[in-house]
């Protein structure tokens, strides 16, 4: 008997840590639903970038704009101090400009 309430224990220890897993891996069900419903363009403009759907980034050269704040809230890839010619397969004369980028 003792070893049936073991095992009940551990499969619900294991259900409970898939159901976090997919949870804090998808930030977006959290919000709005499965990913693909939410607006990313629209988001980003709240944090003060602009989304570049091609490459799933929210970008900015920006100081003030919170782009942090949005890589946070959607798990995303946070770089402070990006290149604008990141996408440019021969960059040649690139502006020297910082560009907060959120790689979601």
């Amino acid at each position: 008997m003792k070893k049936i309430y073991i095992l009940i224990i551990a499969v619900l220890i294991i259900l409970i840590s898939v159901f976090v897993y997919i949870l804090f891996s998808n930030p977006g069900l959290l919000i709005t639903g499965p990913r693909e419903k939410l607006d990313f363009n629209e988001v980003c403009t709240k944090f003060g970038g602009e989304w570049v759907k091609e490459y799933n980034e929210c970008a900015t050269d920006n100081d003030s704009a919170d782009i942090k704040g949005f890589c946070t809230k959607f798990n995303g890839k946070y770089y402070e101090c990006d290149s604008a010619c990141r996408h440019e397969s021969h960059p040649g004369d690139c502006i020297d400009v910082c560009v907060q980028v959120c790689s979601i």
